[in-house]
């Protein structure tokens, strides 16, 4: 669960939606209030939503390394001691902390990656901007009318240390037109994916995880 303190009572917001909006009505005050100082809240256990996202990779790894623990003494039956449950505790607290996270999560990249776009029939190349687990921004030269809202899109991605490009479908959510120079038009496009499998998931995640372990920019939210 997602929760804030509320600026003006000081009362608690609970929401898991508080990664996705800007303001908030207090239940308790009735007021509008600005969404900040997020925290992910588990089983008694409460962290700073930006702390936990500026250290992602480190609890990912400590995930990972907590998991492969459990299954190796699960592995070796009777012969080894049951797990503590404070190892189990542990684990799970470790696991929805990371969930309060992942989706919201938005990495804007540092470096330039491209990402093939087809619209229409019509494919280009645009320079990915940033990228979470639900969509992304990008940018490329357009002399032609801005692309609309709601038009659907086919984006394929060649993810560093990958063989094969990540080919998702999304849908246009924003458009804006940025001109940069007197002879080129350049446009940034919000997309949003319409669906991922679960394979495509957790190599977007992997790789933005990787990524935020270097000195990389991250966002708070989509």
């Amino acid at each position: 669960m997602l929760l804030m303190n509320c600026p003006k009572c000081d009362g608690a917001i609970k929401s898991p939606f508080l990664a996705e909006i800007k303001s908030v009505e207090c239940w308790q005050c009735r007021e509008e209030v600005k969404v900040s100082d997020v925290f992910v809240s588990t089983k008694g256990f409460t962290m700073s939503r930006q702390d936990l996202i500026s250290r992602i990779s480190h609890y990912k790894k400590l995930l990972a390394e907590t998991e492969h623990e459990l299954q190796s003494t699960a592995k070796e039956g009777t012969t080894a001691s049951k797990p503590q449950e404070s190892d189990k505790s542990f684990h799970s607290i470790l696991k929805d902390l990371m969930l309060g996270a992942r989706d919201n999560f938005r990495l804007e990249m540092p470096y330039d990656l491209y990402v093939e776009m087809e619209r229409d029939n019509n494919k280009r190349l645009g320079k990915l901007i940033n990228i979470c687990t639900q969509g992304a921004a990008i940018e490329f030269v357009d002399r032609q009318e801005l692309p609309q809202a709601e038009t659907e899109i086919k984006l394929s991605i060649l993810l560093p240390e990958s063989t094969e490009p990540l080919s998702l479908s999304a849908k246009i959510v924003w458009t804006r037109r940025l001109r940069k120079d007197s002879h080129s038009q350049h446009v940034k496009i919000g997309v949003h994916y319409n669906s991922l499998d679960k394979k495509t998931h957790a190599c977007l995640w992997d790789f933005i995880v990787k990524a935020s372990s270097s000195d990389h920019q991250i966002l708070n939210y989509a």
